[in-house]
């Protein structure tokens, strides 16, 4: 009698054990699902910025390349502003 006891009680155990792994996974599967769709979402955003920074990687190269000083002359342009005063802001 006591093992039919013992044997329903771990059977029991075990039950209570598959259903909370069941709902573990249906959890994560769920979380996963999320993730997908967040990755696809930065994936698609990725693709669509790409083209654009490379634009503006070479407008500021071509800034740089035009704000470069004069290697002909001693005297290099400053381009800070009037009230700079060295200091990091």
């Amino acid at each position: 009698m006591s093992d039919t006891k013992e044997l329903s009680e771990r059977v029991a155990r075990l039950e209570s054990r598959l259903l909370q792994l069941e709902e573990s996974l249906a959890f994560l599967q769920h979380t996963q699902d999320q993730l997908n769709t967040e990755l696809t979402r930065v994936a698609t955003q990725t693709d669509r910025i790409e083209p654009k920074l490379g634009e503006l990687h070479g407008a500021l190269q071509a800034i740089d390349e035009r704000t470069k000083p004069n290697q002909s002359t001693d005297e290099a342009v400053d381009h800070r502003p009037p009230h700079w005063d060295g200091r990091s802001r």
